[in-house]
Order: C-alpha cells, then structure tokens, then sequence
C-alpha cells in the first residue's frame, strides 16, 4: 500500500472513530439525526473510496453482508421513488445509503482500539451526565425528566446505546491488562445503572442478550446489571413501596398496550401494503388511518394520537418499504451476527448489536434514531472485519 493511501486509510479511520464518539452526544439536538454526523459519515466514506482508489483495491465484507446490504438499499431507493411523497422518501433512503457506506467503510478502515477507545470516551460523559439527569441536574430538558435520557430525546433512544455500549465496553474490559481493564470493566457497570436510571426496554433486551451469548462473562454481564439496579435503586427517591410498585406496572401496561396498538396498525399497513410499503419516512401519515378508533383504551399520552414511527425497528421497514425490504433488513444483520466471536472485544460488539436488535421490538434504533444507527453500522462493520481480518490494515 502506497504512503498516501495509508494515510487516507488513517484518516477514515480517525473518521470513524470520531462518529463513534459524536454519535452519543450529538444525538439529542435532533431525533431524526444530526447534521454534523452526516458529514463525519461521509468523510469515512470518502475516505474509504479514496484509498480504495489509490490501492487498487477495494475490500468489502462477505456476501453475507454485502448482498442484503445492497438489496435493502436499492429496495429502499424503489420504495422511495413510488412513495407519493419523494422528497422525504429520498431523505430518509439518503440516510439508510448514508449508514451502509459507514458499514463498508468500517469493516475496509476501522481499527479496533481507535473505535474502543473512542467508545469509551462517549460513554464516560454519558454515564456520568445520566447519574446527573434523575437528581433534576440534567441542562436538556426532555419529555422524561425522571428518567437517565444522556443526549438523547427520550430516555428510550438513550437505553438503544446503552444496550449497545455497556457489553462492548465489558467486553474491552476482558481484553485489556492493568488499569485500563479495571476502568472499562467500571464504566460497563456505569452505563447498567444509567441502563437501569432509563426506566425502558433496553434492560430486558440486554439481559436476553447477555443469556443468549452465555458463558462465564454473558453471567458477568448479567450480574453488572443487578449491581445497576441495586445502586439505582439506592441513589434514586425512597418513594413507598406499593406507589412504586403501582406506578411500575401502569407503565408496563402502558407501554405493552401502546405498542401492541402500533404494531396491530403496522400489520394492518403491511397486509394492505405488502411490496413497496406506504413509503420511506410515510409511517406517521399512514398510521392516522388505521391506528384503532378508540385510542382512549390506552391511558397516558406516549404519543398516540399522532406517532413518529413504529417503535419497532421490523415493522418500521416492513410498513414502510414493504417485506422485501423487511427480508433484506432481516438478512443483513443475521449475516453480521453470524460473524464468529473469535475474541472478548469481538464478543462484546456482537453481545451489544444482539441486545440492540431485541431492543428494535420495542423502539426503532436502526431506523429512527439515526445516532444509533450510525454507530450500530460502525460497530458491525469492526466486528465483521475482526471475523474476517487478513492482516492488511
């Protein structure tokens, strides 16, 4: 490899790492993504065709992942086009582009510690504003004051990278010696007490995870979540025990009769639209017509009148881009979870993605917050490298 193609491979490197660590806390000042994330995507991108061009070479990751990856994308792209509103539905294809180009350039340019290290900066600043956040000494309001929501809108998008981050951290932890090791193995345990401050599904889907991967550290893992919900609970109010236990379960029932409503209209949507769906970034319009008449049976307003989006990852793709494109999204990240975890740090990446697509029945990481999107795609395409690394880099 020539002098300046090492250096554009270093330079998308720096790229990706700085995304990683923007992602986090960038994310709040704006739910459907941010500009400045957009850019740093880009010069990853244009970072990886350049060296490619420069080398002669251009490194891509298996079939497994490239296939599906293409296919989503121009499946998109043609739902986009049939959409009856092409402008949003060209946006919102441009992003879905956007983090499949950040896929190939992190599996081509990526390095392992770089993105780690740089992980681990973002979660220390999230992990210790969101102990902050339910004292009242948060400085961004948002709709979930009670609530660990870090840089994120709501406290829900903010649990998608935790759930994402606390295992890779646990697992940088195992690979690390000396300080180092004890300093990564704390901050995952920070970010299962915010995972637990956040008061959403996330920490079910880290748990699943974590029991899923199994093994003496899947059991670790588990058992820093119980130290989380010890300390939260012992660093939050001292409320009584039933008012506690009847307001867990009127939001356990909220949220489940909420979601089982949006996702009844998503199947709706995707029986009356099987192909093409209603088009990209259409869901919310579509949803006004067949959300169920008496929106009242559920009983808290977590935006049911109007919805954003699905609130779950599969029926956002579905509904909007048709099954196709729900098989594509399906294959894609089956093919990034059949890399085999040949090492700790490659273990706590695949544990985290695993966690943030359970996380996707319940929210919509990958399609609506585009921050965790974003780094989701940077984090798979290190692990698919590491699965697949032939010493070039």
């Amino acid at each position: 490899m020539s002098g300046w193609a090492r250096g554009v491979s270093w330079a998308g490197g720096f790229a990706l790492a700085a995304l990683v660590f923007l992602a986090p806390l960038l994310a709040g000042f704006s739910a459907g993504g941010h500009l400045g994330l957009r850019l740093v995507a880009l010069l990853a991108a244009g970072a990886w065709l350049a060296q490619a061009g420069l080398s002669g070479r251009l490194r891509l990751p298996p079939a497994r992942v490239l296939l599906p990856a293409l296919a989503l994308l121009g499946w998109y792209a043609l739902a986009a086009f049939s959409s009856p509103e092409r402008y949003g539905g060209a946006q919102l294809a441009f992003d879905l582009g956007l983090a499949v180009l950040v896929l190939l350039a992190a599996y081509a340019l990526a390095r392992p510690g770089w993105s780690g290290w740089a992980l681990a900066g973002a979660g220390a600043v999230c992990g210790v504003y969101g102990l902050l956040q339910p004292a009242g000494l948060g400085l961004l309001a948002g709709p979930d004051e009670a609530r660990a929501t870090g840089f994120f809108y709501n406290s829900n998008h903010y649990s998608g990278f935790l759930a994402l981050a606390a295992p890779a951290l646990l697992g940088l932890g195992r690979a690390a010696r000396g300080p180092a090791r004890g300093a990564l193995l704390a901050l995952a345990g920070l970010l299962g007490v915010n995972l637990v401050l956040s008061l959403s599904w996330g920490l079910l889907a880290l748990a699943v995870a974590l029991l899923l991967m199994a093994g003496r550290w899947g059991w670790a893992g588990l058992g820093l979540l119980a130290v989380g919900v010890v300390l939260a609970v012992g660093l939050g109010p001292r409320p009584q025990p039933d008012p506690l236990l009847e307001r867990a379960g009127a939001f356990v029932a909220d949220s489940l009769g909420s979601r089982a409503m949006m996702n009844g209209a998503s199947l709706e949507i995707v029986r009356r639209h099987p192909w093409l769906g209603v088009g990209p970034g259409q869901y919310p319009q579509a949803f006004t017509a067949y959300r169920p008449a008496r929106i009242t049976d559920v009983p808290t307003e977590i935006l049911h009148k109007r919805v954003n989006y699905a609130h779950n990852d599969f029926a956002q793709v579905a509904a909007e881009a048709g099954v196709p494109a729900l098989l594509a999204f399906a294959g894609l990240w089956g093919g990034v979870l059949l890399t085999p975890a040949r090492d700790k740090v490659a273990w706590g990446l695949k544990t985290g993605l695993l966690a943030l697509l359970l996380h996707g029945l319940s929210d919509a990481n990958l399609t609506y917050v585009w921050a965790n999107a974003l780094l989701a795609c940077a984090l798979a395409g290190v692990l698919v490298s590491m699965g697949d690394d032939d010493g070039t880099r």
